[in-house]
């Protein structure tokens, strides 16, 4: 066994670790606060540490870093925020016989919340909230169904640190464990597993099917879980459905759970439609190199000011990485500049193309009439200004009248205004011309070739396709 000085927040603490043991498994042991979004895959880069030796230090990414020696670490303490706890909607009435002290438990993926109860007035006794405990085994669900799925221990593991955090949190109110009668958990449906004791592993591949939706009550005595609906529209969603009383209305009503899970539910008293999405990216930066959540040092808006661009950040100081709303800013100034193509492809001023070349394009057959498929399409055009350099040009010619004049109302709605323009390309004489295997075929027919030069206006359009 080595000896792993930890250094972090101001306090040290002394670990041992077996040879051939990552950094980071050290540090979970320790329940040491590590950033590790991607579970210890070594995609995300966030598990930074500083390792400490004779010579000065360095940077290592403690999942990959494999304990061969004693050694000592520096470990920046994860930036701290505010956790948002709103007031709910009071609780249903008390029953008859019931007494003593109830809580209900939100497993969050990123934050969980407890309000304790007294079961007899149905009174609340006090609310605490934090960040959820699992975060260095991933920031997301599917991250920390992985790490079950690699360690025959992991459920057993994170079960545990869930556990424990509950008992931690009805301290922080005043109140001992054991002196809770009934404790309801509601969560999305691998976070309910993980409470439960339950390898949420099936849920992460395919055929996505959950091991159990929570229906036939639980064997704990005391301990009730919200009903789920499916592998990623877990009982939180059906807590929501119930406490917003959305289930017993008439009409068509939304529900939204925006986190980090996202979900949906669409309907009402006959019955719901759900949806789930992954939100993190948009609101923790996860799966973002440089992203993070909101918290102090994240760039939360980005302009342009004049010919460089502006920022702000989060509790002033320098940048640490970007959150939501600065990665979607940012992504609105780079189309503003054109310095980043429709599907995501970042350009220096010296890439961005000067003309594009649309030859012969019309997807349109006897059976089939799809405007929206033409190349030349408003939709198409709007997505070429994004891109093009400033005074770029579109080379248009095709054998089709109807595409031709269709294409000319486009061109003027999108901001292109005409060069050159002609209905015989050959007869005209226009050059430089390449001529394709298709303008061939046409012109041994004897079909006159419509063409166009156009350039592209400085002033987008207000035009929305």
């Amino acid at each position: 066994m080595f000896k792993i000085l930890i250094r972090s927040d101001s306090r040290e603490q002394m670990l041992e670790a077996a040879a051939g043991e990552t950094l980071l498994a050290v540090l979970q042991r320790a329940g040491v606060s590590v950033s590790a979004p991607c579970g210890g895959q070594g995609r995300c880069g966030k598990c930074r540490v500083r390792l400490l030796h004779d010579g000065g230090s360095c940077e290592v990414l403690a999942c990959q870093c494999v304990v061969e020696n004693d050694c000592a670490l520096e470990v920046e303490a994860l930036a701290g925020g505010v956790i948002l706890a709103g007031d709910g909607s009071a609780p249903a009435a008390a029953k008859a016989g019931r007494g003593g002290l109830g809580a209900a438990r939100d497993l969050g993926t990123t934050t969980v919340a407890l309000e304790l109860f007294d079961l007899q007035s149905g009174e609340s006794r006090g609310t605490a909230v934090d960040w959820n405990a699992l975060a260095p085994y991933g920031a997301d669900v599917i991250s920390r169904a992985q790490y079950c799925m690699e360690h025959p221990d992991g459920t057993e593991l994170l079960c545990g640190i869930l556990r424990r955090q509950t008992e931690t949190m009805l301290k922080k109110l005043g109140t001992k464990p054991e002196a809770l009668r009934e404790l309801f958990v509601a969560g999305n449906t691998v976070m309910q597993h993980l409470y439960a004791g339950l390898d949420p592993s099936p849920i992460a591949r395919a055929p996505f099917t959950a091991p159990t939706l929570f229906t036939d009550g639980s064997p704990e005595t005391g301990l009730t879980y919200a009903p789920c609906v499916a592998g990623y529209v877990g009982g939180d969603i059906t807590a929501g459905l119930l406490a917003s009383g959305l289930f017993d209305r008439d009409g068509t009503h939304l529900f939204l759970d925006i986190g980090t899970n996202g979900e949906m539910a669409l309907g009402g008293r006959d019955g719901f439609l759900c949806c789930a999405v992954a939100s993190g990216p948009a609101f923790e930066g996860a799966g973002i190199a440089c992203g993070m959540p909101g918290l102090a040092g994240a760039i939360s808006r980005v302009r342009w000011d004049g010919d460089v661009p502006a920022f702000e950040v989060i509790g002033g100081g320098g940048p640490k990485g970007l959150c939501g709303s600065g990665l979607i800013d940012l992504l609105a100034v780079l189309c503003q500049k054109r310095l980043i193509t429709g599907g995501g492809l970042l350009l220096g001023p010296e890439d961005a193309p000067e003309r594009i070349y649309i030859h012969f394009c019309n997807p349109w057959t006897e059976h089939l009439r799809h405007e929206k498929r033409r190349l030349t399409h408003p939709r198409q055009l709007m997505q070429y200004r994004s891109f093009l350099r400033e005074g770029g040009e579109i080379w248009f010619k095709t054998d089709d009248d109807t595409l031709f004049d269709d294409s000319l109302i486009y061109f003027d709605l999108c901001g292109f205004e005409p060069v050159v323009l002609g209905r015989d390309l050959h007869g005209d004489g226009f050059s430089p011309n390449y001529v394709s295997e298709h303008e061939e075929k046409y012109m041994a027919q004897g079909v006159k070739i419509k063409y166009g030069v156009f350039r592209m206006k400085p002033e987008a359009p207000d035009f929305d396709p």
